[in-house]
């Protein structure tokens, strides 16, 4: 009886280590000079690039996601995420929904020049489950030893940006936030794209497009951001969506954080158009050394 309960046991055991595995896949790692560990894995699926230094301390959870038709990778090359790692985050970027190494469709630039239309609402869509997936992350990374689940901080580049407004709004773990470029609002029909790719929307379209937009647009739940600190940076320039409703939405979100302005700001950058700037990144980094 001992013994098959023993047995029993052993199973059990194995059978949960299997679990994990499954949900936690370890596909490389390498460290740098500065002792920096690149590690890439699979979470429930989801790819990710985390960055970190193993010298025992606990450390704040900064999650990155990338713009369109980007990829985690490009999110480092572009905007060394090993220095961020360097200043003590545990840093994780994410492909995001139909980017990178994610099963079906993906948005490379070479594809969507190949297909030469894109339906709004797809990418809408992409945003809104991306963010659901970093309440995975979230909740994975949360338990694990070396990170502060107190102090969990956000970005996101473009696309990113608009999945950084609506992590924010569905996960209240989330304590600092800077979304890159972006828009709070989901209706606005990108412009300033190759000449070869057409938005053109037919009324379904459009109509699928205005629902979805109305239920999960983050820009229409301005109760659901105090007291998170937010630093958002736009271009005034930059035509992928409305800079006006983006002022608009900062202006009206003031009056949720009267007992702690500091918190929530807003910078537009004259004459820059839909891009991330030296500038912009250096506010970002002062943004999380202040708040995170």
């Amino acid at each position: 009886m001992k013994t098959i309960s023993l047995l029993l046991a052993v199973l059990i055991s194995l059978l949960t280590l299997s679990g994990c595995t499954l949900k936690s896949h370890t596909t490389s790692m390498t460290e740098n000079k500065k002792g920096v560990k690149q590690v890439k894995r699979k979470i429930n699926e989801i790819p990710v690039l985390e960055f970190y230094k193993d010298d025992g301390k606990k450390k704040p959870l900064l999650l990155v996601s990338h713009g369109f038709t980007g990829k985690k990778e490009a999110m480092n090359k572009d905007h060394k995420l090993e220095d961020l790692a360097e200043m003590g985050y545990y840093v994780v970027a994410l492909d995001n929904r139909m980017h990178g190494e994610r099963p079906g469709t993906s948005f490379t630039v070479e594809a969507v020049k190949s297909l030469g239309k894109l339906d709004v609402y797809v990418i809408r869509k992409a945003i809104k489950e991306t963010a659901d997936d970093i309440k995975v992350l979230i909740d994975t990374y949360s338990k694990e030893e070396i990170i502060d689940k107190d102090k969990i901080g956000m970005m996101g580049v473009s696309m990113g940006g608009f999945v950084t407004y609506r992590a924010m709004v569905i996960d209240d773990r989330i304590k600092v936030a800077v979304p890159f470029i972006s828009s709070p609002f989901w209706d606005d029909i990108p412009g300033d794209i190759p000449k070869e790719i057409s938005l053109e929307q037919t009324e379904e379209q459009k109509k699928n497009l205005e629902i979805y937009a109305n239920e999960y647009s983050p820009g229409n739940q301005l109760d659901k951001f105090y007291p998170r600190a937010i630093l958002g940076q736009v271009g005034d320039s930059d035509k992928h969506f409305k800079v006006r409703r983006v002022e608009d939405f900062y202006g009206k979100l003031k009056k949720e954080y009267e007992k702690d302005p500091d918190k929530l700001k807003l910078i537009v950058y004259p004459n820059v158009k839909h891009e991330v700037t030296e500038e912009m990144w250096e506010n970002a980094l002062e943004w999380l050394k202040k708040y995170l």
